[in-house]
């Protein structure tokens, strides 16, 4: 590989990159993909996973929306149905969210719990 042929590698490896935001829902959207591309050529040969790539198409992403806590009961959400809302009506849609995305309803339970402990005695465990 010469100077000219690598200069040439990297032209085409940069007209397929795509800028995506450095995020969980980018990863897990991208595992999917790339879970289906390996399922559907499970017999390991090259030309079998090279066609399945072409018969997906590429990757897209479709963003669901990000949400972050503010503190102070306060939360942020960027939705792409109803754009951005904040303050402390979305910090309890923020908690809605976080408990119910909770894997058991044991930890479903015990989060919103915690978080009505919190809200009745204060984050200060020592005074408890």
């Amino acid at each position: 590989l010469d100077f000219e042929e690598f200069k040439d590698l990297l032209s085409r490896i940069d007209l397929n990159l795509q800028a995506f935001p450095p995020t969980a829902q980018v990863a897990a959207q991208q595992g999917k993909y790339l879970a289906d591309l390996f399922a559907k050529g499970l017999d390991g040969k090259a030309e079998t996973l090279e066609a399945a790539a072409q018969n997906a198409g590429p990757f897209t992403y479709f963003h669901k929306g990000s949400l972050a806590y503010l503190g102070d009961g306060e939360a942020a959400f960027d939705l792409p149905v109803l754009g951005a809302l904040t303050g402390k009506l979305a910090g309890v849609a923020w908690k809605l969210y976080e408990t119910s995305a909770q894997l058991s309803w044991k930890n479903r339970a015990l989060v919103g719990l915690d978080w009505i402990r919190s809200g009745v005695f204060g984050r200060d465990a020592s005074r408890i």
